[in-house]
């Protein structure tokens, strides 16, 4: 990539929630190939995620990537997926 740009902000409105929001920019991305290049396309990935402790071991999170839903290519044959979500907990002991 000739281009790679990282932005996140994460606030904490109150003391048990804390908001992220992360932007990823990647430009002029190619694979070398056999005969040729293959353009793997720019990555303009914006994701969000917020997380709630609810006590000191327990903790709940949401998760929400590509927000923007853009296709780009991982490698060759490995294009990306669309809008991804993810939700869940986390216990620390």
């Amino acid at each position: 990539a000739m281009f790679n740009l990282i932005a996140q902000v994460k606030i904490r409105p109150i003391k048990p929630l804390e908001i992220g929001v992360s932007y990823h920019l990647r430009t002029n991305r190619s694979k070398v190939l056999v005969v040729n290049y293959l353009d793997l396309q720019n990555i303009n990935n914006l994701s969000a995620k917020a997380s709630y402790a609810i006590n000191s071991q327990w903790s709940a999170f949401v998760n929400v990537d590509n927000i923007l839903n853009q296709k780009w290519y991982l490698g060759p044959s490995m294009p990306s997926q669309g809008i991804v979500a993810m939700l869940g907990g986390s216990f620390k002991f």
